[in-house]
C-alpha cells in the first residue's frame, strides 16, 4: 500500500506510543451469550483532537496495517506486522 502524508504520520505515530486507537468490541451476542462468528464493532475513539478526518483509521485497517483488539485484549488497537513493513518501507 502506498501511504499517504497523513497516514504514514498517524501510523508512525501508533508504532511509537504518541497515538492511540481505541475500539469498543462486542465478542458476544448479548441475548444468546454464544460467541460471535465475528466480533462486532461498536465504538472507535483516539486520543489526539487535531485529527479531523473521523475515518481516517478505516484504510488502514483495510489493509491490515492495524488491528482491532482481540478478545481479552482490551481495548486498543495495534500496528501489525505488516504496518510496520509499511512504515519501513516508506521511510
Amino acid at each position: 500500500m502506498d501511504l499517504t502524508i497523513r497516514q504514514f504520520k498517524a501510523l508512525r505515530d501508533m508504532a511509537d506510543g504518541h497515538l492511540t486507537l481505541y475500539a469498543s468490541m462486542e465478542y458476544f451476542d448479548g441475548d444468546t451469550g454464544e460467541e460471535l462468528p465475528e466480533p462486532r464493532l461498536l465504538y472507535v475513539g483516539h486520543d489526539r483532537p487535531d485529527m479531523f478526518d473521523l475515518d481516517w483509521w478505516k484504510p488502514l485497517l483495510a489493509d491490515g496495517l492495524i488491528a482491532l483488539p482481540p478478545l481479552g485484549g482490551g481495548n486498543r488497537c495495534t500496528v501489525t506486522l505488516e504496518g510496520h513493513k509499511a512504515l519501513a518501507a516508506h521511510r
